[in-house]
């Protein structure tokens, strides 16, 4: 994949032309949940340099991945968290979004390490293709959600841009793979290995900071964020935005990428694909995230 094509794919929009103006500026109020999920995302957007850092490190004997790493890929990830934080200081001005942003990132940096990363460049690969599938899905299933005109815009430009990460992982990977040596088996356990993490990933840190920065002295939410004078605990305000996004997520899509990398003759992949989706339904797999 020609990286110049890259640079190209992602000159297609600029911060400078989103009309944070039309920001919803009593999202607060109308509906909190959606706000916390477009704080959290800013923050880890925006810390995108710390885990590029130890990808190009990982990747450092292929200058292809590495050169994209650092070249295009931080760039646009941190184009994300600048965007995301336009918006939310559009549309919450109360909140002191640095102060917080610095107290997580003490936090979030001590789970970022190159020790976390898969035990060989395709497992890695593979694992870096669940997360753009999570990425790609949840802009997508906030712009569908939300009614904030503003971002609407910038989740529609994020996703987009997670869709295009997510196939240069996927081709990266797939030039590996064709190497041989990794089994169907264990791309599938380093597939679930990764799905399961999400639970306790880095949404649940992120989320503790803006609680912490919406709390003052006396134990109230500032501002008194959905009307109410305190706020639920992280893992509650994951739950809330689980449950705010259910009927949004685009399963069939996420089905298809996160199944992707273990090449499925036709029958196994369409069976594979109905399971997810029949265990969405029935809420194993929203119990996982």
């Amino acid at each position: 994949m020609n990286v110049n094509n890259s640079v190209a794919a992602s000159a297609h929009w600029r911060i400078e032309d989103i009309d944070f103006s039309a920001a919803n500026t009593r999202i607060s109020v109308e509906d909190p949940v959606m706000l916390w999920l477009a704080a959290a995302s800013s923050f880890i957007e925006s810390a995108s340099d710390i885990y590029t850092v130890n990808l190009v490190e990982y990747f450092d004997d292929d200058e292809e991945i590495s050169g994209w790493l650092a070249s295009h890929w931080e760039s646009e990830e941190l184009q994300h968290g600048r965007a995301l934080r336009a918006y939310v200081e559009a549309a919450w001005p109360e909140f002191d979004w640095e102060a917080a942003f610095k107290a997580f990132l003490v936090d979030y940096s001590k789970l970022c390490s190159v020790e976390v990363l898969g035990p060989t460049h395709t497992l890695e690969l593979a694992s870096r293709c669940v997360i753009e599938t999570g990425t790609s899905t949840l802009y997508r299933a906030i712009r569908d959600a939300t009614q904030d005109p503003a971002l609407r815009q910038v989740a529609d430009h994020i996703q987009r841009d997670e869709v295009r990460h997510y196939k240069y992982f996927y081709n990266f990977f797939r030039r590996y793979n064709a190497k041989g040596g990794t089994s169907r088996w264990a791309i599938a356990k380093i597939l679930l290995a990764r799905v399961q993490e999400i639970r306790d990933s880095d949404t649940i840190c992120a989320l503790s900071h803006i609680r912490d920065g919406c709390i003052d002295s006396t134990g109230d939410a500032v501002p008194h964020v959905g009307g109410q004078h305190g706020l639920p605990d992280a893992v509650e305000m994951h739950k809330l935005i689980t449950a705010r996004l259910r009927h949004h997520y685009p399963l069939n899509a996420a089905a298809k990428m996160l199944l992707a990398p273990l090449a499925l003759p036709a029958p196994a992949r369409n069976l594979a694909s109905g399971v997810i989706n029949a265990a969405a339904r029935t809420s194993l797999v929203w119990s996982l995230l």
